[in-house]
């Protein structure tokens, strides 16, 4: 049985239903998180996960969790809306109970009970690969009278703009926005029309 994150056992059935089947076989068939990494893949395709091909040679495909090319196309985040290997796929799968059932995977799902705080992981990262996953989100930034700001989707960047709401001078102004607005990159990108 998998314990998922922060220790948790998923709470969801450690079985994969399986239509119309007799409950002697549904009780014989491990959770899709319990199966190798390989299968919990092919069976992720059956719910709506998507394929496609790698944007360099080094990534031979990338795994789409539902509704992340419909919604997010070009803005999808490595990690958190698509991943570039099976057993990323499988972490994932692993850590959120992803059953098949209750849980597909898709973007628009909340895992509040197996994630304390959802900006845990940007916060986790060094700031150059936060700011990586940020730019992906909309982020932007320019050089004014010497200094860098830091733009939040959707802000102008007018000689109006207002520090510390349209834009940001540093690091740690930008780690305080992710923590107190809850930037995960899925529900909230730290958008001004958010």
């Amino acid at each position: 049985q998998y314990t998922g994150a922060l220790g948790e056992i998923c709470s969801n059935s450690n079985m994969l239903a399986t239509p119309n089947a007799s409950p002697t076989a549904q009780s014989q068939s491990p959770a899709l998180y319990n199966l190798p990494a390989a299968e919990i893949v092919n069976r992720l395709r059956k719910i709506g996960w998507k394929w496609k091909k790698g944007k360099n040679e080094l990534d031979d495909f990338l795994y789409y969790r539902p509704g992340a090319l419909e919604k997010l196309k070009d803005q999808a985040v490595s990690g958190i809306h698509y991943f570039q290997n099976v057993d990323e796929v499988a972490e994932f799968a692993r850590k959120f109970c992803i059953d098949g059932l209750e849980r597909t995977g898709h973007i628009d799902e909340v895992y509040e009970n197996r994630y304390a705080d959802p900006t845990s992981r940007l916060l986790s990262l060094d700031f150059f690969q936060t700011w990586e996953e940020l730019k992906a989100m909309g982020w932007s930034y320019d050089k004014y009278n010497g200094r860098v700001r830091y733009f939040r989707p959707g802000a102008s960047k007018g000689n109006d703009a207002i520090a510390g709401l349209h834009f940001f001078y540093d690091n740690l102004e930008i780690l305080e926005f992710i923590k107190l607005h809850r930037v995960d990159g899925i529900h909230v990108t730290g958008a001004m029309s958010e």
